[in-house]
């Protein structure tokens, strides 16, 4: 229904709202005047939760008030690899005239994991985008939406996505100089948080099996053969960990899988903690290079530091 809406749409700049969501009676008005005073391509601005209904959290903040020049490529550089603006698509106003130059679209066929084919060419492709700090979006969170309860696609769909989305930044002028921070990206959604939506799932079908894990081992060594290549990965200690898992684990079953992935999703969730589990996260690392050694017959654990 979006890209069918995107076919019409006529005005300077677009935005979405949810059939389940609610707007601010004023946001379309701040964030029309916020982005023409300030010439941006895209305007991020903060939401509310809505939780079972009735309860509103405001969502955590993730930029300062700000106003970016991104055409300058170190600015870019650094707003893609904070993450400062995300990666949904409701709380971004955006100009329709970037969005016909990228072509972005949202994934067909698919009622999640659409978003990233829509969101990331757009901010690759910016010149200026803002922050505001205003709460202008309500997001509601029920069983009858199709993220309140847990979805019943295949985790491996993410994957896909995230590959799609890949083929096609290749073909962008930005990622030429991008690179390294489009692996990144590529990286951290078609690995790691595959293995954590697989770890975090209820539903025995949902989860990754031998086979597609394998297929994205394959995928991941392809596209950074080495992490000496990036220098994002090179000196990350957890991106570096966790590509031993690309490299290193070949022989587990399912339930072995199962097990790899509870563990790197609960040593994410330990460092979204900023070290305040730091005796959990070493019993983790310990545990994790523990499978990976046992896995490739090696008897110190310590070259995989």
């Amino acid at each position: 229904a979006r890209n069918i809406a995107l076919q019409y749409a006529t005005g300077e700049y677009v935005m979405f709202l949810d059939s389940d969501d609610m707007l601010d009676r004023n946001a379309c008005e701040k964030l029309y005047v916020f982005a023409k005073h300030n010439d941006l391509d895209i305007v991020k601005f903060q939401y509310y939760n809505f939780i079972d209904g009735d309860e509103i959290v405001l969502a955590q903040e993730v930029a300062p008030p700000h106003v970016f020049d991104c055409r300058n490529q170190e600015i870019k550089k650094q707003i893609l690899m904070k993450q400062f603006l995300e990666y949904g698509h409701s709380d971004k106003l955006y100009k329709t005239s970037l969005i016909y130059e990228v072509g972005a679209h949202f994934k067909e066929g698919i009622t999640i994991y659409e978003e990233p084919q829509f969101t990331y060419p757009l901010e690759l492709a910016m010149g200026r985008c803002g922050v505001m700090l205003d709460q202008l979006y309500y997001y509601r969170h029920h069983s009858a939406s199709s993220t309140g309860g847990e979805n019943l696609t295949p985790v491996i769909e993410h994957a896909k996505a995230q590959l799609d989305l890949l083929e096609f930044v290749k073909q962008m002028p930005e990622y030429s100089f991008l690179k390294a921070e489009i692996n990144v990206y590529f990286y951290m959604t078609f690995f790691i948080e595959t293995i954590m939506f697989s770890a975090e799932s209820r539903v025995s079908r949902r989860k990754l099996n031998r086979e597609e894990f394998r297929w994205m081992q394959k995928i991941v060594l392809k596209e950074i053969k080495t992490i000496d290549e990036n220098e994002y990965i090179h000196s990350n200690w957890y991106f570096t960990l966790l590509y031993e898992l690309c490299s290193n684990v070949k022989d587990l079953d399912e339930n072995g899988l199962d097990v790899l992935f509870s563990l790197v999703n609960e040593l994410n969730n330990c460092i979204q903690e900023n070290n305040s589990q730091e005796q959990k996260t070493r019993e983790i690392l310990y545990s994790i290079r523990s499978i990976i050694a046992k896995n490739n017959n090696l008897k110190r654990l310590d070259i995989l530091v």
